[in-house]
């Protein structure tokens, strides 16, 4: 369906998600698994640090200690993208590794 312009297609989208709730809550579903799948095959399915492995308990952290400023401003999608695009600023770890190192290098949002 062509539209002329992106604010009809935005009006349209905003349209269809509101009369098909469970195929956008399906599809929403569908791309987090993707975009997770995709995460594990490039950080690896186990803690850089331990070496646990249960993919319940890994997640992904920022190295350089700043990850923050993503947790409330990116979906699953948008980080999967940023760490598709440089790989480098990013390992796994598990919930306690990542636990441990936050507290050992003061990485948490300064409240205001």
């Amino acid at each position: 369906m062509p539209f002329k312009s992106k604010v009809n297609h935005a009006i349209y989208q905003r349209e269809w998600k509101k009369r098909n709730p469970e195929k956008r809550l399906n599809h929403e579903r569908n791309a987090n698994k993707k975009a997770k799948e995709e995460i594990f095959k490039i950080l690896g399915k186990k803690c850089s640090k331990c070496g646990f492995d249960d993919i319940r308990a890994l997640q992904v952290d920022h190295k350089n200690g700043d990850g923050y400023k993503d947790r409330h401003s990116r979906s699953v999608r948008k980080v999967f993208y940023k760490i598709r695009k440089s790989p480098r600023g990013f390992q796994m770890l598990c919930a306690n590794c990542n636990w441990i190192k936050r507290v050992e290098n003061k990485e948490y949002a300064i409240s205001k």
